[in-house]
């Protein structure tokens, strides 16, 4: 389905996660639309299921999961546009399960994953640090230079497509010239 995407000549700006579901959508059905926004959907419906978790062991209403499950705009983005990061509300529901049920190791794990699915966690690094302590930090770490070493060929082209986007692409272009 190369030929439908826009920039087709930019190098990819999806993390190393996306790109494994994309590759496992591509395994499962070459080319189908359906199943990678199938896979996308799992992953918000895990991530549900992790919230859901979560609120039930802090003795919270888990009915109030409804109101993020048919929230429409997530329907629209993941499950109509099969937006990629339904697979960071997956890893960071199953960071904050972690947390609040105290598995460090587990909480590490998953918070490398929440990287490797998009940058942006990034900035929870020191929060979750506190929690698990600096030993079990190093596995955050791990996991995110496993996640990394396929594309290690890429040298400097890494994230040449995210550059590139950074500073050319426009939302709104009245205000992104001002």
């Amino acid at each position: 389905i190369r030929e439908n995407i826009n920039y087709s000549d930019v190098t990819t700006i999806y993390s190393p996660l996306a790109q494994f579901v994309f590759l496992l959508s591509h395994a499962i059905a070459p080319g189908s639309v359906l199943v990678m926004k199938s896979l996308l959907v799992i992953c918000e419906l895990i991530g549900i299921l992790f919230l859901a978790l979560s609120l039930k062991k802090l003795e919270l209403p888990v009915a109030g999961i409804i109101l993020y499950a048919w929230n429409p705009l997530m329907i629209k983005v993941f499950a109509g546009s099969g937006h990629a990061d339904s697979i960071l509300v997956m890893t960071l529901c199953a960071t904050a399960y972690f947390v609040i049920n105290e598995m460090k190791s587990m909480t590490a794990i998953a918070f490398g994953l929440a990287i490797l699915s998009k940058i942006s966690p990034i900035f929870l690094v020191p929060f979750i640090v506190r929690r698990v302590g600096w030993l079990r930090s190093c596995f955050i770490g791990f996991v995110v230079f496993l996640g990394y070493l396929p594309f290690v060929d890429a040298g400097q082209n890494l994230f040449a497509g995210f550059l590139k986007f950074a500073r050319e692409w426009q939302f709104n272009p009245g205000i992104y010239a001002f």
